[in-house]
């Protein structure tokens, strides 16, 4: 089985192009944060991701750098020779997404949260 799931953030905006036949095509980076090592430095991680057709203009019309995203897929495997050398060079085929929130909407609500609520106990109704 070849499945991927990861939820993260989009690194720069997205440039979708589009190939003779019409199909749109985009490219963007993933990134996540992954565990903290001993010494409490966290390391992050970056996935090259691929979309196709409808998938690459939802992607392209709602998100933006910074929105979080949840993307499923599978791997397709992009390495090559070079000075006698395999590189291995992964990119997820993206297959489908969750909307998740946005970084801006994510800081309007807590800017609204951050706000105490105070309940004079008289009008509660017990």
């Amino acid at each position: 089985m070849n499945q991927v799931n990861i939820i993260g953030r989009i690194t720069k905006e997205i440039e979708p192009r589009v190939t003779p036949t019409g199909i749109t095509v985009i490219e963007f980076n993933i990134a996540l944060n992954g565990r903290k090592d001993k010494k409490g430095n966290e390391k992050s991680y970056f996935f090259r991701c691929v979309a196709y057709s409808k998938t690459a203009e939802l992607i392209q019309q709602w998100f933006h750098k910074g929105d979080r995203i949840g993307i499923s897929g599978e791997l397709i495997d992009n390495s090559y020779e070079k000075d006698g050398h395999r590189i291995y060079n992964p990119i997820i085929r993206v297959n489908s997404i969750d909307f998740l929130q946005d970084k801006r909407k994510q800081s309007d609500q807590s800017e609204n949260e951050s706000y105490d609520t105070i309940i004079d106990e008289s009008d509660l109704p017990f």
